[in-house]
């Protein structure tokens, strides 16, 4: 609708699912549904509901520099990371990648090991069914 009246060149980059809330059953069916209908638009990371997230913009700050361990930081970070893979972000010459450069990291004493889309965060576990069981082929009855 923007792209049509607004601005043609615009386009989704992609559909962020936020304020997750693990204990419900709605949260899970709310991204199961918002999934099934937009597919590869919608980042494989979730960004969960927490009191530490919502405490971050009373005092100004990210929650990268609030609390850069908790889980809504982590899952941020994530996302970032996931969004520079999207957009094919490359890497500088001196290891650090442009993301790591916002966010104030160096580079790593010693080179680590790409992480995979799949690799959990820890304090995220309840979130790891969202990304496996739509990857895995529904269950078959066993022949009688």
């Amino acid at each position: 609708m923007v792209a049509g009246s607004l601005n043609a060149s615009l386009h989704v980059g992609g559909i962020v699912m936020t304020m997750f809330d693990g204990r419900t059953n709605l949260s899970q069916q709310v991204v199961d549904e918002v999934r099934t209908h937009f597919g590869d638009q919608v980042f494989r990371t979730v960004i969960p509901r927490t009191v530490r997230l919502s405490e971050a913009p009373s005092y100004g700050q990210p929650i990268t520099v609030f609390d850069p361990s908790s889980k809504g930081a982590l899952a941020y970070t994530r996302l970032a990371r996931e969004v520079a893979r999207r957009l094919d972000l490359a890497m500088a010459d001196d290891g650090v990648s442009p993301l790591d450069r916002l966010l104030g990291n160096k580079a790593p004493a010693k080179p680590t090991p790409p992480r995979s889309p799949d690799d959990d965060l820890p304090g995220l576990e309840h979130l790891r069914t969202i990304d496996t069981t739509l990857l895995q082929p529904a269950p078959t009855e066993a022949p009688s």
